[in-house]
């Protein structure tokens, strides 16, 4: 299986790592050039900056870290740890549409490219934003399920580490102007910028490119340093503009029998956050424990589905639901 290549999940915050090593998956983020991310720094024009720092852990007060790495790089250590495990399958497909079986109401079909076209089981667990539009059809408020777009990110790759980049998520903030910079390795830098509208709907509206728009946000931004501000340029002329789109879904509970929903698949915060991954993993690690609980108490997975689900969306709530609040403020600046 060959390694993703997306401007996303590149940042997993202290909190997942930690649900990493819990999940006993900790050297997945050794060997892949990550770097750590100490937590995040916002520049304004009249020069205050806010230094938002990852906390110290409470029982050795050393500080704790989160990791910046190359996306692909990272799923593919998770992949390699799935394929260790002796009960685990793996066929590498393409998900085109999952339905209910009418004759059993806990049947699950998935329709793939692939050679295997049909996979049927009692549970279905959906994750990523990637099945993020199939929650509308396992809700009762079908609707308001489906990713509701929010912004487009431009990024860029900077090969030569800006002045200034440390161990933070950098972002720069001259209303309405913004752009955010972080490490994924020690060599490389992503860039981000934001444009509110669709590609298309911009360029009929202005008339400009988004090089135009990303060249004007940089001139816009005093705050950020001159140096940096030269190899930014320099890197947007001569490299193709990546264009991502950001999406919002809220946790709306699933009611379809036989369905687990976990991170992306069952709520979508704003990216800025970097909480995505931070997220998801905590889910995996209250849907283990719930079930270890449950099959200990020779309970049937199959029959126990909506009682996991309930425990899990109760477990899941602090986290995601303070995550939920940032994103917001998130959503107000970009």
């Amino acid at each position: 299986m060959s390694p993703p290549d997306r401007v996303a999940g590149e940042v997993l915050l202290d909190g997942g790592v930690d649900a990493l090593l819990e999940l006993g998956l900790g050297d997945c983020i050794e060997g892949i050039d990550a770097v750590p991310v100490m937590g995040q720094m916002f520049h304004s024009r009249d020069g205050d900056n806010v230094k938002l720092g990852i906390t110290h852990n409470p029982y050795t007060g050393e500080p704790l870290k989160g990791r910046g790495f190359h996306n692909g790089r990272f799923v593919n250590k998770l992949r390699n740890c799935a394929k260790a495990e002796p009960n685990v399958t793996i066929i590498e497909a393409t998900a085109t549409d999952f339905v209910t079986e009418k004759s059993s109401s806990s049947d699950r079909e998935v329709v793939t490219d692939g050679v295997f076209s049909n996979f049927r089981r009692k549970l279905a667990i959906l994750a990523g934003q990637d099945v993020s539009e199939t929650k509308e059809d396992t809700t009762a408020a079908s609707s308001a399920c489906r990713p509701q777009f929010t912004s487009v990110m431009i990024s860029v790759t900077v090969t030569m580490i800006p002045e200034h980049m440390d161990e933070y998520l950098h972002v720069y903030y001259d209303e309405p102007h913004v752009m955010t910079m972080y490490r994924i390795s020690p060599t490389e830098c992503r860039v981000f910028f934001n444009l509110n509208e669709s590609p298309s709907a911009f360029t009929a509206r202005t008339g400009f490119t988004l090089l135009d728009h990303c060249l004007k946000e940089l001139d816009a931004l005093t705050c950020v340093p001159e140096g940096n501000k030269a190899v930014i340029r320099e890197t947007l002329k001569n490299q193709t503009l990546r264009v991502n789109q950001t999406l919002y879904m809220p946790p709306l509970p699933i009611v379809v029998p036989g369905v687990i929903a976990l991170g992306d698949a069952h709520n979508i915060r704003s990216p800025y956050t970097s909480s995505g991954m931070t997220v998801a993993l905590w889910d995996v690690v209250h849907l283990r424990n719930i079930l270890a609980e449950h099959l200990n108490a020779a309970d049937k997975v199959s029959g126990s589905v909506k009682s996991v689900l309930k425990e899990l969306h109760k477990r899941r709530h602090n986290l995601a639901s303070t995550l939920n609040i940032g994103a917001q403020l998130m959503y107000a600046l970009y």
